[in-house]
Protein backbone atom coordinates (compact mmCIF):
# COMPACT_ATOMS: atom_id res chain seq x y z
CA UNK A 1 0.00 0.00 0.00
CA UNK A 2 1.35 3.42 -0.96
CA UNK A 3 0.51 6.79 0.50
CA UNK A 4 1.24 10.20 -0.97
CA UNK A 5 2.91 11.49 2.18
CA UNK A 6 4.04 10.29 5.56
CA UNK A 7 1.71 12.14 7.91
CA UNK A 8 0.98 11.83 11.59
CA UNK A 9 -2.77 12.37 11.98
CA UNK A 10 -4.08 13.85 15.21
CA UNK A 11 -7.81 13.31 15.71
CA UNK A 12 -9.87 14.96 18.44
CA UNK A 13 -13.48 14.04 18.05
CA UNK A 14 -16.44 11.96 18.93
CA UNK A 15 -17.56 10.93 16.37
CA UNK A 16 -14.19 10.48 14.60
CA UNK A 17 -12.87 13.43 12.63
CA UNK A 18 -9.49 13.32 10.84
CA UNK A 19 -7.50 16.50 10.70
CA UNK A 20 -4.52 16.25 8.36
CA UNK A 21 -2.09 18.31 6.35
CA UNK A 22 -0.49 17.84 2.96
CA UNK A 23 3.22 17.53 2.26
CA UNK A 24 5.18 16.95 -0.90
CA UNK A 25 4.90 13.46 -2.29
CA UNK A 26 7.47 11.11 -0.68
CA UNK A 27 7.48 7.48 -1.65
CA UNK A 28 7.75 5.57 1.65
CA UNK A 29 9.64 2.39 2.27
CA UNK A 30 6.98 1.26 4.73
CA UNK A 31 3.73 2.51 6.20
CA UNK A 32 4.08 4.69 9.31
CA UNK A 33 1.24 6.68 10.86
CA UNK A 34 -0.41 7.44 14.18
CA UNK A 35 -4.01 8.28 14.90
CA UNK A 36 -4.74 9.86 18.26
CA UNK A 37 -8.32 9.95 19.55
CA UNK A 38 -9.67 11.78 22.60
CA UNK A 39 -13.03 12.36 24.25
CA UNK A 40 -12.55 16.09 23.68
CA UNK A 41 -13.73 17.58 20.42
CA UNK A 42 -11.29 19.64 18.35
CA UNK A 43 -10.36 22.58 20.55
CA UNK A 44 -7.79 25.31 20.76
CA UNK A 45 -8.20 25.22 24.53
CA UNK A 46 -8.49 21.93 26.34
CA UNK A 47 -10.29 22.13 29.64
CA UNK A 48 -11.92 19.79 32.12
CA UNK A 49 -13.59 19.95 35.52
CA UNK A 50 -11.55 18.80 38.47
CA UNK A 51 -12.06 15.10 39.26
CA UNK A 52 -13.10 14.45 35.66
CA UNK A 53 -11.13 12.64 32.98
CA UNK A 54 -10.15 12.72 29.30
CA UNK A 55 -9.43 9.61 27.23
CA UNK A 56 -6.63 9.42 24.64
CA UNK A 57 -6.12 6.61 22.13
CA UNK A 58 -3.01 6.28 19.95
CA UNK A 59 -3.84 3.80 17.20
CA UNK A 60 -1.30 3.52 14.40
CA UNK A 61 1.50 1.63 12.68
CA UNK A 62 5.25 1.75 12.60
CA UNK A 63 6.05 3.24 16.02
CA UNK A 64 9.22 1.83 17.53
CA UNK A 65 8.25 3.11 20.97
CA UNK A 66 5.24 4.82 22.45
CA UNK A 67 4.93 6.56 25.82
CA UNK A 68 2.32 8.73 27.51
CA UNK A 69 3.54 10.80 30.50
CA UNK A 70 1.32 12.62 33.00
CA UNK A 71 2.03 14.84 36.02
CA UNK A 72 1.53 14.51 39.75
CA UNK A 73 -2.12 15.19 40.47
CA UNK A 74 -3.20 13.18 37.41
CA UNK A 75 -3.93 9.44 37.42
CA UNK A 76 -4.32 6.65 34.90
CA UNK A 77 -7.73 4.99 35.07
CA UNK A 78 -8.73 1.49 34.09
CA UNK A 79 -11.42 0.98 31.45
CA UNK A 80 -15.05 0.06 31.96
CA UNK A 81 -16.22 3.54 32.97
CA UNK A 82 -19.91 4.13 32.26
CA UNK A 83 -22.23 7.15 32.34
CA UNK A 84 -23.43 5.99 35.76
CA UNK A 85 -19.96 6.48 37.24
CA UNK A 86 -20.06 10.29 37.10
CA UNK A 87 -18.21 11.85 40.07
CA UNK A 88 -16.91 8.45 41.17
CA UNK A 89 -13.93 8.10 38.86
CA UNK A 90 -11.39 7.65 41.68
CA UNK A 91 -12.51 4.04 42.04
CA UNK A 92 -10.95 3.37 38.61
CA UNK A 93 -7.45 4.66 39.49
CA UNK A 94 -4.89 1.99 38.61
CA UNK A 95 -2.84 1.31 41.77
CA UNK A 96 0.89 1.80 41.28
CA UNK A 97 0.51 2.91 37.68
CA UNK A 98 2.94 5.78 38.14
CA UNK A 99 3.17 8.63 35.65
CA UNK A 100 4.03 6.76 32.44
CA UNK A 101 2.08 4.34 30.27
CA UNK A 102 2.83 2.44 27.06
CA UNK A 103 -0.84 1.58 26.49
CA UNK A 104 -2.37 2.72 23.23
CA UNK A 105 -5.45 3.96 25.09
CA UNK A 106 -5.25 5.88 28.36
CA UNK A 107 -7.89 7.53 30.56
CA UNK A 108 -6.45 10.41 32.59
CA UNK A 109 -8.17 11.66 35.76
CA UNK A 110 -7.29 15.23 36.75
CA UNK A 111 -7.45 15.93 40.50
CA UNK A 112 -5.42 19.11 40.79
CA UNK A 113 -6.67 22.52 39.56
CA UNK A 114 -4.58 24.53 37.16
CA UNK A 115 -2.67 23.63 34.04
CA UNK A 116 -1.92 19.90 33.64
CA UNK A 117 0.06 18.22 30.87
CA UNK A 118 -0.19 14.96 28.98
CA UNK A 119 2.97 14.20 26.99
CA UNK A 120 3.13 11.93 23.95
CA UNK A 121 6.60 10.60 22.99
CA UNK A 122 6.78 8.31 19.96
CA UNK A 123 9.72 7.15 17.84
CA UNK A 124 9.72 6.03 14.18
CA UNK A 125 12.20 4.77 11.62
CA UNK A 126 10.83 7.30 9.08
CA UNK A 127 10.06 11.02 9.23
CA UNK A 128 6.47 11.80 10.12
CA UNK A 129 4.43 14.92 10.66
CA UNK A 130 1.85 15.91 13.25
CA UNK A 131 -0.85 18.21 11.94
CA UNK A 132 -3.19 20.00 14.34
CA UNK A 133 -3.29 23.79 14.60
CA UNK A 134 0.37 23.89 13.57
CA UNK A 135 2.48 21.32 11.77
CA UNK A 136 4.99 19.48 13.95
CA UNK A 137 7.69 17.54 12.14
CA UNK A 138 9.45 14.63 13.78
CA UNK A 139 12.98 15.39 14.92
CA UNK A 140 15.77 12.98 14.01
CA UNK A 141 17.60 11.60 17.02
CA UNK A 142 20.24 9.12 15.88
CA UNK A 143 18.60 6.61 13.59
CA UNK A 144 15.07 7.38 14.82
CA UNK A 145 12.51 10.08 14.19
CA UNK A 146 10.85 11.46 17.33
CA UNK A 147 7.44 13.05 17.83
CA UNK A 148 7.49 14.72 21.23
CA UNK A 149 4.44 16.84 22.01
CA UNK A 150 2.63 17.93 25.14
CA UNK A 151 -1.10 18.57 25.44
CA UNK A 152 -1.99 21.23 28.00
CA UNK A 153 -5.28 20.79 29.86
CA UNK A 154 -6.76 23.54 32.01
CA UNK A 155 -8.34 21.90 35.07
CA UNK A 156 -11.08 23.95 36.68
CA UNK A 157 -11.66 23.68 40.41
CA UNK A 158 -15.14 23.11 41.82
CA UNK A 159 -17.45 26.11 41.88
CA UNK A 160 -17.95 27.47 45.39
CA UNK A 161 -20.76 30.06 45.46
CA UNK A 162 -20.13 33.19 47.53
CA UNK A 163 -22.32 36.24 48.09
CA UNK A 164 -23.00 39.34 50.14
CA UNK A 165 -26.26 40.99 51.24
CA UNK A 166 -26.65 44.71 51.89
CA UNK A 167 -29.33 47.37 51.90
CA UNK A 168 -29.69 49.85 49.06
CA UNK A 169 -29.20 52.72 51.52
CA UNK A 170 -25.98 51.25 52.98
CA UNK A 171 -24.42 49.06 50.26
CA UNK A 172 -21.04 48.95 52.00
CA UNK A 173 -22.46 47.45 55.20
CA UNK A 174 -22.69 43.67 54.78
CA UNK A 175 -25.61 42.03 56.56
CA UNK A 176 -24.67 38.84 58.38
CA UNK A 177 -27.55 38.12 60.80
CA UNK A 178 -29.21 34.71 60.60
CA UNK A 179 -32.53 36.53 60.16
CA UNK A 180 -32.43 39.74 58.14
CA UNK A 181 -35.48 41.93 58.74
CA UNK A 182 -36.59 44.25 55.97
CA UNK A 183 -39.68 46.38 55.54
CA UNK A 184 -41.84 45.73 52.50
CA UNK A 185 -40.93 47.79 49.43
CA UNK A 186 -37.40 48.31 50.73
CA UNK A 187 -34.53 47.06 48.56
CA UNK A 188 -31.86 44.51 49.43
CA UNK A 189 -28.77 44.05 47.25
CA UNK A 190 -27.61 40.48 46.65
CA UNK A 191 -24.11 40.43 45.13
CA UNK A 192 -22.57 37.34 43.55
CA UNK A 193 -18.99 37.17 44.87
CA UNK A 194 -18.15 33.76 43.44
CA UNK A 195 -14.64 33.37 42.01
CA UNK A 196 -13.67 29.76 42.83
CA UNK A 197 -14.29 27.61 39.79
CA UNK A 198 -14.43 30.61 37.42
CA UNK A 199 -18.22 30.79 36.92
CA UNK A 200 -19.48 33.24 34.31
CA UNK A 201 -23.22 33.24 35.05
CA UNK A 202 -25.66 32.76 37.89
CA UNK A 203 -29.34 32.45 38.78
CA UNK A 204 -30.86 33.87 41.95
CA UNK A 205 -34.22 32.60 43.23
CA UNK A 206 -36.06 34.87 45.66
CA UNK A 207 -38.96 32.71 46.78
CA UNK A 208 -42.20 34.40 45.68
CA UNK A 209 -40.34 37.52 44.53
CA UNK A 210 -39.05 35.92 41.31
CA UNK A 211 -35.60 35.21 39.85
CA UNK A 212 -32.64 37.23 38.58
CA UNK A 213 -29.49 36.54 36.58
CA UNK A 214 -27.80 39.83 37.49
CA UNK A 215 -24.45 39.82 39.28
CA UNK A 216 -25.99 42.36 41.68
CA UNK A 217 -29.68 41.59 42.14
CA UNK A 218 -31.84 44.39 43.53
CA UNK A 219 -34.90 42.95 45.24
CA UNK A 220 -37.84 45.08 46.31
CA UNK A 221 -39.70 42.87 48.76
CA UNK A 222 -43.48 43.15 48.65
CA UNK A 223 -45.08 40.11 50.25
CA UNK A 224 -44.60 39.79 53.99
CA UNK A 225 -43.29 36.60 55.58
CA UNK A 226 -40.07 34.60 55.90
CA UNK A 227 -38.22 34.11 52.60
CA UNK A 228 -35.39 31.88 51.46
CA UNK A 229 -32.93 32.66 48.68
CA UNK A 230 -30.91 30.31 46.47
CA UNK A 231 -27.88 31.08 44.33
CA UNK A 232 -26.77 28.81 41.50
CA UNK A 233 -23.31 29.72 40.16
CA UNK A 234 -22.77 28.53 36.59
CA UNK A 235 -19.84 28.05 34.26
CA UNK A 236 -21.09 28.11 30.68
CA UNK A 237 -18.86 26.95 27.79
CA UNK A 238 -19.26 30.13 25.75
CA UNK A 239 -16.66 31.07 23.13
CA UNK A 240 -13.81 29.78 25.28
CA UNK A 241 -14.96 26.13 25.27
CA UNK A 242 -15.01 25.90 29.05
CA UNK A 243 -16.30 22.77 30.78
CA UNK A 244 -19.91 23.22 31.83
CA UNK A 245 -20.57 23.13 35.58
CA UNK A 246 -22.90 24.56 38.21
CA UNK A 247 -23.25 24.57 41.99
CA UNK A 248 -26.25 25.81 43.94
CA UNK A 249 -26.63 26.80 47.58
CA UNK A 250 -29.47 27.83 49.85
CA UNK A 251 -28.37 31.03 51.53
CA UNK A 252 -28.05 30.51 55.31
CA UNK A 253 -30.20 33.55 56.05
CA UNK A 254 -33.92 34.03 56.52
CA UNK A 255 -35.23 37.22 54.91
CA UNK A 256 -38.10 38.35 57.14
CA UNK A 257 -40.31 40.85 55.32
CA UNK A 258 -42.52 42.95 57.60
CA UNK A 259 -45.13 45.59 56.68
CA UNK A 260 -43.78 48.99 55.73
CA UNK A 261 -43.91 51.66 58.41
CA UNK A 262 -44.87 54.25 55.78
CA UNK A 263 -48.56 55.22 55.47
CA UNK A 264 -50.44 53.62 52.56
CA UNK A 265 -52.15 56.39 50.60
CA UNK A 266 -53.41 57.29 47.16
CA UNK A 267 -51.08 59.30 44.90
CA UNK A 268 -50.56 62.89 46.02
CA UNK A 269 -51.62 64.20 42.59
CA UNK A 270 -53.41 62.69 39.65
CA UNK A 271 -54.89 59.92 41.79
CA UNK A 272 -58.26 59.90 39.98
CA UNK A 273 -58.89 59.17 36.32
CA UNK A 274 -62.19 58.74 34.51
CA UNK A 275 -61.79 55.61 32.38
CA UNK A 276 -65.28 55.82 30.94
CA UNK A 277 -68.46 57.77 31.68
CA UNK A 278 -69.14 55.50 34.68
CA UNK A 279 -65.75 54.11 35.87
CA UNK A 280 -63.27 56.02 38.02
CA UNK A 281 -59.75 54.61 38.47
CA UNK A 282 -57.95 55.36 41.76
CA UNK A 283 -54.14 55.11 41.90
CA UNK A 284 -52.27 54.27 45.13
CA UNK A 285 -48.60 54.76 45.90
CA UNK A 286 -47.85 51.03 46.33
CA UNK A 287 -49.17 47.71 45.12
CA UNK A 288 -52.61 46.62 46.30
CA UNK A 289 -53.58 43.30 47.77
CA UNK A 290 -55.70 41.33 45.28
CA UNK A 291 -59.38 40.63 45.70
CA UNK A 292 -60.99 43.89 46.87
CA UNK A 293 -64.51 42.93 47.95
CA UNK A 294 -67.40 44.56 49.79
CA UNK A 295 -65.91 48.04 49.98
CA UNK A 296 -68.70 50.00 48.25
CA UNK A 297 -70.25 51.29 51.49
CA UNK A 298 -67.00 53.00 52.51
CA UNK A 299 -67.04 55.32 49.48
CA UNK A 300 -69.04 58.41 48.62
CA UNK A 301 -69.00 59.89 45.14
CA UNK A 302 -70.47 63.28 44.23
CA UNK A 303 -70.80 64.76 40.78
CA UNK A 304 -71.15 68.54 41.00
CA UNK A 305 -72.05 68.05 44.71
CA UNK A 306 -74.81 65.55 43.89
CA UNK A 307 -74.37 62.05 45.37
CA UNK A 308 -74.05 59.24 42.82
CA UNK A 309 -74.65 55.56 43.54
CA UNK A 310 -71.78 53.04 43.50
CA UNK A 311 -72.31 49.58 42.04
CA UNK A 312 -68.83 48.06 42.45
CA UNK A 313 -65.32 48.60 43.82
CA UNK A 314 -62.63 46.19 42.58
CA UNK A 315 -58.98 45.85 41.53
CA UNK A 316 -58.22 47.30 38.09
CA UNK A 317 -57.57 44.88 35.26
CA UNK A 318 -54.03 46.18 35.00
CA UNK A 319 -53.77 45.36 38.71
CA UNK A 320 -50.85 46.58 40.71
CA UNK A 321 -51.51 49.96 42.33
CA UNK A 322 -54.95 50.79 40.93
CA UNK A 323 -58.59 50.00 41.72
CA UNK A 324 -61.84 50.95 40.00
CA UNK A 325 -65.05 52.50 41.27
CA UNK A 326 -67.99 51.68 39.01
CA UNK A 327 -70.88 54.17 39.28
CA UNK A 328 -74.58 53.38 38.96
CA UNK A 329 -75.07 56.30 36.54
CA UNK A 330 -73.02 57.96 33.85
CA UNK A 331 -71.09 61.14 34.56
CA UNK A 332 -71.96 64.21 32.46
CA UNK A 333 -69.24 66.35 30.94
CA UNK A 334 -68.11 68.86 32.02
CA UNK A 335 -68.41 68.14 35.74
CA UNK A 336 -66.44 67.92 38.95
CA UNK A 337 -66.19 64.52 40.63
CA UNK A 338 -65.40 64.18 44.32
CA UNK A 339 -64.47 60.80 45.83
CA UNK A 340 -64.35 60.21 49.59
CA UNK A 341 -63.11 57.04 51.30
CA UNK A 342 -63.35 56.41 55.05
CA UNK A 343 -62.92 53.44 57.38
CA UNK A 344 -62.69 50.74 54.73
CA UNK A 345 -60.62 47.56 54.52
CA UNK A 346 -58.60 48.09 51.32
CA UNK A 347 -55.03 46.94 51.93
CA UNK A 348 -51.65 47.05 50.29
CA UNK A 349 -49.89 43.83 49.32
CA UNK A 350 -48.00 44.07 52.64
CA UNK A 351 -51.32 44.26 54.59
CA UNK A 352 -51.36 48.01 55.44
CA UNK A 353 -54.78 49.67 55.44
CA UNK A 354 -55.41 52.40 52.90
CA UNK A 355 -55.56 55.83 54.57
CA UNK A 356 -58.85 57.76 54.38
CA UNK A 357 -58.94 60.34 51.57
CA UNK A 358 -61.01 62.89 49.69
CA UNK A 359 -59.96 63.74 46.15
CA UNK A 360 -61.42 65.73 43.25
CA UNK A 361 -61.37 65.18 39.49
CA UNK A 362 -62.38 67.76 36.91
CA UNK A 363 -64.07 66.02 33.99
Amino acid sequence: MKIKSKILYLIFALPILIIGCEKEYVEPNSFSDLKVFTTEFTKTIWSVNIDDYISFSALGNGAQSHTWTIEEGSHFLSGGITVNDTNHFDQFIIPGAGLESNDKTIHVLFTRPGAATVRLYDTYTEPVWLCLHDTLEATQVGDLWVIDTTFIVQVFESIQPAFTIATEDNPDVILTADTIVVEAFNTLLFTDMTTAGAPNARTWSFDDEGISTDSIAEVDWEIIGDKQVTLVSIREPGDFELPNASTGILLPHIIRVIPSSEPFTIKASGALELLSDSIIEVSCIKKLAPGILGQESFFEVEVDNIPVGISDVSNSEDGNKNFNITLSNTVPSPSTITVTYSGGGIRSIDTRLLEDFTSDLAN
